[in-house]
């Protein structure tokens, strides 16, 4: 009896250490399973989100239940030069780039450009610094139905001889976040080249075509520079990559890209006479 006692014993031993090591494989399984799960979810770059409610269902901030979002205007960095109204009237300095809307004045900002539009701009040359008399917000057709350069109701563009440019400017835009200090502040302007800055502009497009990706991918330093000319000396846009964008700065700028692309472009945003470019 004490033979059959001990071999029950041990059949039992050895059945729960059997059950013990399947737990344990169990457990590792499911450590592996865990493991796995989050090696995919840190290669997707993926992180846990809090639920967004949709836009209609969010409460709006008070005193702004009538806003649209036309009524956001896209401010401008200006370039000042001698002849802007800040410079001849207040304290201001030749070269310097000027936020239209709030003011702030720099002698070089960071930037992420969003993306690239293209527009026409004519104004009086009898009155530099009034109202412009044409815009053509997509630099094809003006406002007033004419189809740029041939049908140009100031000059005859399209008859144009010894190379002799339209009286009205092409102007480059790039709608950007501004980034003070390095860090990104919720701030946005876009950055307008014509004429002697163009090739500021043309650099930046040419960076962007090199590496094959967004305009946002990258960071890049606006500043000014002074060019000798045949009738004086003025000052022009020039701009430098400085590095490429972290993941929360192309996020936020994904999503500004996202409303703005597509919103049809605005003169103040473009230029304005008070530069006299």
């Amino acid at each position: 009896g004490g033979i059959k006692m001990a071999g029950k014993e041990e059949e039992t031993k050895k059945s729960g250490e059997e059950t013990k090591k399947s737990g344990e494989e169990t457990k590792k399984s499911g450590e592996e399973t865990k493991k796995s799960g989050e090696e995919t979810k840190e290669e997707e770059g993926l992180e846990p989100r809090e639920p967004k409610l949709p836009t209609e269902r969010r409460a709006p901030v008070p005193g702004t239940e009538e806003e649209a979002p036309e009524d956001v205007a896209m401010p401008r960095l200006r370039l000042l030069q001698s002849t802007s109204t800040e410079v001849q009237e207040g304290d201001s300095k030749p070269g310097t780039i000027r936020h239209s809307l709030s003011g702030e004045e720099f002698e070089k900002l960071e930037i992420i450009p969003l993306f690239l539009r293209k527009s026409r701009i004519h104004f009086d040359p009898e009155n530099i610094k009034g109202a412009p008399v044409c815009f053509a917000p997509d630099a094809k057709m003006s406002r007033a139905g004419n189809f740029c350069l041939t049908e140009c109701p100031f000059d005859n563009a399209h008859l144009w001889k010894d190379n002799e440019p339209p009286e009205c400017d092409l102007v480059k835009s790039f709608p950007c976040l501004l980034l003070k200090d390095g860090k990104l502040e919720g701030d946005f302007a876009s950055a307008s080249f014509v004429k002697s800055s163009t090739p500021a502009s043309q650099k930046l497009i040419y960076l962007r075509w090199k590496s094959g990706k967004p305009y946002w991918f990258y960071v890049y330093e606006l500043f000014t520079r002074q060019k000798k000319f045949t009738k004086g000396t003025a000052y022009i846009f020039d701009i430098r990559q400085t590095r490429e964008t972290k993941a929360q700065e192309r996020k936020a700028a994904e999503e500004i890209f996202n409303s703005v692309r597509g919103k049809p472009v605005a003169e103040a945003e473009v230029a304005g006479g008070e530069d006299a470019f």
